[in-house]
């Protein structure tokens, strides 16, 4: 795994591109501090069989990211604003195959 975050709080802001080469390129001119380009994130969500998470605009996630080797488990709140990730101290093998969507 990267070690590109340590602290307790990371700030995450998306944005709808139109042109991602020229975005890159752009991104690229001002020589940022890349941690990990083309990652690749593979979600699990998780609720009860009555989707009583999804009904309260609720959900929790396990992420895998790839190549970062990056893994979290992730909650959000119905507060739009409310979401905490906690690196899972799992004993369980997360790898996922990217490509086919599968557990390895």
């Amino acid at each position: 795994m990267t070690t590109h975050f340590l602290g307790k709080y990371e700030i995450e802001l998306k944005f709808k591109i139109k042109d991602i080469s020229e975005f890159r390129g752009t991104l690229l001119s001002l020589h940022p501090e890349a941690f990990v380009f083309e990652n690749n994130e593979y979600d699990i969500y998780y609720d009860d069989p009555l989707a009583s998470l999804h009904k309260r605009n609720m959900s929790m996630v396990l992420r895998s990211m790839s190549p970062s080797g990056i893994k979290l488990w992730i909650v959000k709140d119905s507060e739009e604003r409310r979401c905490e990730a906690a690196l899972p101290e799992l004993d369980m093998d997360m790898d996922m195959d990217m490509e086919n969507k599968e557990p390895r």
